[in-house]
């Protein structure tokens, strides 16, 4: 009967009928909230969205007070798209846990693709105020204000980041070209930063560029099969940087030509996609 059914059903919804009785046999079967979680956790990690959904809420019927299982639910629905809904469960999850800054962090990166930046800020404020080394809250808060227009600010928590994590190539690299558009050139301060990082893979190459030491062209070439996980391809990421700088040397129509590409080619989800959408707003408005 269910293989009738499911294709006149939406394949969001037929996928969320097969989930949740997946998750009635593991809930006969004895599973308890521990477990259930941590198999959102798994269906999370394969973006198996609807099914880490599924799993959270049988995890939270088994135990209504288990803040992590609402945090992966919240992150399960922030991947799905409802960011109305990951805020509640990422709410509910700080209720519950007030102390964990993972939870500020994850709801200000909900925040942050809901392009709430301010809230967002006030959310990795809140991370940092619970613990002062939390590296990704404060990358992201420098990310935030660098979107909001606050360089200054922007330079100040990613220097930050980079003191307590020297080993981080994208800590160097946002520092580097906000630095330059602050009128700071800091090229000797990236080359000693990026010699503490993986000076191979990617981004490395980014920041070979910025320090002179690969052409446009070479990085363009080294950008399309790298050894990112996250985008193999990262030849709409490299267009942004290029822009960056373009930027910090004032030519300001070829800028707007990279950061058109990168809106055009990039995943919506990529903080270069993000940082070219804010970059065409911004610099469109004072032409």
């Amino acid at each position: 009967m269910i293989r009738t059914a499911i294709p006149r059903l939406g394949l969001r919804a037929a996928s969320q009928i097969l989930a949740l009785l997946f998750l009635a046999a593991c809930g006969r079967h004895g599973e308890d909230a521990a477990a259930l979680n941590s198999r959102a956790l798994a269906f999370l990690q394969r973006e198996q969205f609807d099914s880490a959904i599924a799993s959270a809420t049988a995890a939270i019927a088994a135990r209504q007070d288990f803040a992590e299982a609402y945090r992966n639910r919240g992150r399960a629905h922030r991947g799905a798209g409802d960011f109305n809904r990951a805020l509640q469960d990422l709410d509910r999850a700080i209720t519950l846990a007030p102390k964990n800054p993972a939870y500020y962090n994850d709801r200000g990166l909900t925040l942050q693709l809901a392009q709430r930046y301010e809230e967002a800020a006030a959310s990795y404020s809140d991370a940092l105020a619970n613990d002062s080394t939390f590296v990704q809250a404060r990358k992201s808060l420098g990310r935030v204000e660098f979107f909001l227009g606050r360089f200054a600010d922007a330079a100040r928590d990613m220097e930050a980041g980079r003191r307590v994590d020297s080993t981080n190539a994208y800590l160097a690299i946002w520092l580097h070209f906000i630095n330059q558009r602050l009128g700071k050139d800091n090229a000797s301060q990236l080359a000693t930063q990026i010699a503490l990082t993986d000076t191979v893979h990617w981004p490395a190459p980014i920041a070979k560029y910025y320090l002179g030491r690969m052409s446009a062209d070479q990085l363009m070439a080294a950008a399309a099969n790298t050894d990112s996980k996250a985008m193999p391809d990262q030849r709409c990421a490299v267009d942004f940087y290029l822009g960056e700088e373009l930027v910090w040397r004032h030519r300001i129509p070829e800028a707007l030509e990279r950061f058109e590409r990168t809106r055009a080619s990039c995943p919506v989800a990529s903080t270069e996609y993000e940082g070219a959408v804010v970059e065409l707003k911004r610099l469109v408005s004072v032409r």
